[in-house]
């Protein structure tokens, strides 16, 4: 599968490297993450509109990057109709980014100044991006275009909402290990994706809540039954 060939060659990068430096200590919402981008027309090959795994472009990238700290991208400004409008600075923090690498783009800066899709779609933006969760959270991803998201080891979709949508909010419990967000950035601004992760409740946190809801059972039965033997 192309999301996994890629995977293996973003593991023997330095890139790979450094989320696997920086995972342990930091939640998935503030890691360091390895990004690809392929911006262009949605014909399957320079970009698609489609955001899984099997709809992944077959061309080249555009520009691959480290990107440091949360992934709460947001673009709230109008729908643009040109080339002028939708830039990637707008949407992602560019000061975010390292290890920059593109075909296209002469560097971070020039990225940040490219639009990354248009009202209509005649071009759009395929952006693939790998983490590591160094224990099972539960995640929300929050998108107004199409995403998804995989656990790599083993291969398993997580969440699928592939096509171009309003703003949607999907919850679901993230394994340990590596994993795969596809995400398309289409037909113009405004445009959202921002993933959070929340930690799983321990089995002692569990055990605490469930003896203190029945303590409130308890009292509750009590005071019932002193109010009956005093009726």
């Amino acid at each position: 599968m192309k999301i996994a060939n890629l995977f293996k060659g973003a593991l023997a990068s330095a890139a790979a490297a450094a989320i696997i430096a920086c995972a342990a200590a930091s939640p998935a919402d503030a890691a360091v993450y390895t990004v690809y981008v392929w911006t262009g027309a949605p014909d399957g090959v320079h970009s698609s509109t489609v955001a899984d795994a099997a709809d992944q472009p077959s061309g080249g990238y555009s520009a691959a990057f480290q990107y440091s700290g949360p992934i709460n991208w947001v673009n709230n400004q109008p729908q643009n109709h040109d080339s002028s409008g939708n830039l990637a600075k707008d949407f992602l923090d560019i000061a975010a980014i390292s290890s920059f690498s593109s075909p296209v783009y002469a560097d971070a800066t020039a990225f940040g100044n490219s639009s990354l899709s248009i009202a209509g779609d005649a071009y759009a933006t395929y952006f693939e991006i790998f983490g590591f969760n160094a224990a099972p959270t539960i995640a929300s991803i929050t998108h107004d275009d199409g995403a998804s998201v995989y656990a790599l080891s083993p291969y398993v979709a997580l969440y699928s909402s592939p096509t171009e949508t309003s703003a949607v909010t999907g919850n679901f419990l993230l394994p340990t290990g590596f994993f795969a967000i596809t995400y398309v950035e289409g037909n113009g601004a405004p445009s959202d994706l921002i993933f959070t992760t929340t930690a799983v409740p321990e089995l002692s946190s569990w055990a605490m809540m469930i003896i203190g809801f029945g303590g409130v059972a308890l009292q509750m039965r009590r005071r019932e039954r002193a109010i009956g033997a005093t009726a």
